[in-house]
């Protein structure tokens, strides 16, 4: 399963290389990273939302688990409605219905403090990020110059962070009495900030050149082409780059999704593939369902902080890995796992306190969150981009069907500290051989390829 060379796509590449990274990438990377911030904020605030029933009602925690659960879980819908219409109607287009709907649901559930109302509007909430979740990674890299695209996908990693510090600092400073008296202002600033990202995708912002001229819309892509250059360079394209755009040809006519993933060619990469998310998706939560748990209202918080300070250092190193050594997304995967093992195994001791639970714990949220963005790009590279957000979301729904059954489990092992360190080692392990055995490995360099 070896890369052959960049198929005609290329030409694509060379002629957006030739026009450069500028004003138009950036404002494609501010708006696709918003995702990021979203998907962050909703983290803290789903966790919040844990705690303030577990401390005003008297619900059990096997039941708000499975409540946050249900709430996450439309998440999974947005992606396979974004998956498959993305791929057929385009990247932008999504992302707008994507944003609408995180703007209305979360500015009306903040306004409604009411329990039924929140569970319902955060819901709908979560299928806007989910719609947007699998291709607002997917849009800034058919958006910009192949040598940019392995910063710009694990720099979303910010966005993130910014995302949960931002909600942290207005939930320990406005909410840490419980009494729900502030929702409007948690709950509603982060996705009333999508009013500006709203404004930039309707005025400044076109369809995927590369997705219009891989899908046989070439005149479309040609102008979309030409307009970036415009925006950045201030010229049109030349006669020779139009010549090279003219001969981009559809990869293939349109095929049933399940046909082009799990054939021969693609299988077994699909599926471990499948594996890697679920495992990483069960670390990126361990702060979602164990921090509540286990521990104090005010370790709560010092388990989130120390989340987002694994999560810098963690980010640099990955960056230089991809970036300058250039590694590739393979083994800085493989090296975060391992690590996550190694903090597993030293882990063990500190288990029985509940300061060295919270350092554990949080360092292994923050290493997955990481591995998460690092991921989310290796498997895109891993499909040509007619079946690129598919098949990313036939791995992803797959993968968090198997999550399905986390918040019972976690429940299960968080009466013996112990035993939530030994299942994310077991996890990992498996995970970090899944990735080991892939043979192709991806550094944000090409994104289409011929395969053996």
């Amino acid at each position: 399963m070896e890369a052959k060379g960049l198929i005609k796509g290329n030409n694509f590449d060379e002629v957006m290389t030739k026009i450069g990274y500028g004003k138009y990438q950036f404002i494609v990377f501010l708006v696709s990273g918003f995702t990021s911030f979203t998907q962050g904020s909703e983290l803290v605030i789903l966790c919040v939302f844990q705690k303030y029933l577990s401390e005003v009602h008297d619900f059990s925690f096997l039941l708000i688990s499975f409540l946050a659960t249900l709430i996450f879980a439309w998440q999974t819908i947005g992606i396979v409605i974004s998956g498959y219409y993305s791929d057929k109607f385009g990247r932008l287009y999504m992302l707008k219905i994507g944003y609408l709907t995180i703007l209305i649901s979360g500015v009306i559930c903040a306004l409604i403090p009411n329990f039924i109302a929140f569970i319902i509007l955060r819901s709908i909430t979560n299928l806007g990020i989910g719609i947007c979740l699998p291709i607002g990674t997917t849009y800034t890299l058919e958006n910009s110059p192949s040598h940019n695209r392995g910063i710009l996908a694990i720099s979303f990693e910010g966005f993130y962070l910014i995302g949960q510090g931002l909600v942290l600092i207005l939930v320990y400073f406005y909410m840490n009495n419980s009494d729900g008296s502030n929702w409007i202002l948690v709950f509603g600033l982060t996705p009333l900030l999508g009013i500006f990202v709203l404004l930039a995708m309707f005025t400044l912002l076109y369809e995927s050149p590369l997705f219009l001229l891989r899908t046989g819309k070439n005149g479309q892509g040609l102008i979309v082409t030409e307009s970036i250059s415009i925006t950045n360079t201030g010229k049109g394209l030349t006669d020779k780059e139009i010549s090279m755009i003219r001969k981009i040809e559809p990869m293939f006519d349109n095929k049933n999704i399940l046909e082009v993933v799990i054939n021969p060619k693609y299988r077994p990469r699909t599926f471990k593939l499948m594996v890697v998310m679920a495992a990483n998706l069960v670390g990126f939560s361990g702060a979602f369902y164990l921090l509540p748990a286990l521990i104090d209202s005010d370790n709560f918080y010092l388990g989130f902080l120390l989340c987002i300070i694994c999560i810098i250092p963690v980010w640099i190193l990955s960056f230089i890995l991809i970036e300058r050594v250039e590694w590739g997304r393979k083994y800085t995967l493989l090296l975060n796992f391992v690590m996550i093992i190694i903090l597993c195994i030293l882990g063990c001791t500190l288990a029985t306190n509940e300061i060295g639970l919270v350092i554990v714990l949080g360092s292994i949220c923050g290493l997955a969150s990481v591995s998460n963005i690092v991921l989310v790009p290796f498997i895109l590279e891993q499909y040509e981009t007619e079946i690129r957000s598919s098949s990313y979301t036939l791995i992803n729904i797959i993968a968090r069907v198997q999550m399905l059954y986390v918040p019972a489990v976690f429940v299960l092992i968080s009466f013996q500290p112990m035993y939530p360190i030994v299942f994310y080692a077991v996890t990992y392990s498996l995970a970090a051989a899944c990735i080991y055995s892939i043979k192709l490995d991806t550094a944000g360099r090409g994104l289409d390829y011929n395969y053996n």
